[in-house]
């Protein structure tokens, strides 16, 4: 088993309700039975892709936001609860108080698993970026072949580089840059910070924005 840890995964009760969407909290299975993750900020920017705003708040109009809110305050009032740790998630899940918890990642399924709960960790298709901070191998895992087979691929340069340009920030393989000249120059240690700064996840609104565009006290 290959683990990560990102903030888009929907972890769930596979023998209790079906794989989820990103239109879950819509769905009668699920409402009043799953529990959202204290992430504002992440959750916006989460928000913003599933309405199709994206997740450079610079550009998000006053008319954008209320649909983001609106998309979000729905999310949150179908929920039954709200969880702060991912040992809570476990909990949660395990006993079958919730069937589904959001921002959830693999670690929550291995654990669950270990209990004899079949709980399963996925991201739904649809307009949402996934980015990972870390890849690892849980142990004991009993599939190393195909652990270390997904590994290889994820940090081939070739691969990395067609990460670099959809997430636009930085990655693990350094010889991901040498297939686009571009991602090299914003890579370099003089740019490195400013293409962080620069990344859609990383932008929030100006500081005095122009009407229609909205401000960070929106």
């Amino acid at each position: 088993l290959v683990s990560y840890f990102g903030f888009v995964s929907l972890c769930y009760r596979a023998d209790l309700v079906p794989e989820p969407g990103w239109d879950f909290s819509q769905k009668e299975e699920y409402q009043g039975k799953y529990a959202v993750t204290t992430n504002p900020l992440a959750s916006m920017y989460q928000w913003g892709m599933l309405t199709g705003n994206g997740q450079d708040a610079s550009k998000w109009t006053q008319d954008d936001l209320a649909e983001i809110k609106a998309y979000g305050m729905e999310e949150w009032k179908n929920a039954k609860t709200t969880t702060s740790t991912t040992g809570e998630q476990i909990d949660l899940l395990v006993r079958g108080d919730v069937v589904l918890v959001t921002d959830g990642w693999n670690y929550i399924e291995s654990e669950a698993q270990k209990q004899g709960v079949d709980v399963k960790c996925v991201v739904p298709e649809g307009p949402v970026k996934v980015f990972v901070d870390a890849y690892f191998i849980l142990d004991g895992a009993k599939n190393l072949d195909a652990s270390y087979a997904w590994l290889n691929y994820a940090f081939d340069p070739q691969v990395q580089a067609q990460l670099a340009k959809n997430v636009g920030t930085a990655v693990a393989s350094q010889g991901a840059y040498a297939f686009d000249p571009e991602l090299a120059e914003g890579f370099q240690p003089e740019t490195l910070n400013q293409t962080i700064l620069n990344a859609e996840l990383n932008v929030l609104p100006d500081l005095e924005p122009e009407p229609p565009y909205v401000s960070i006290d929106d």
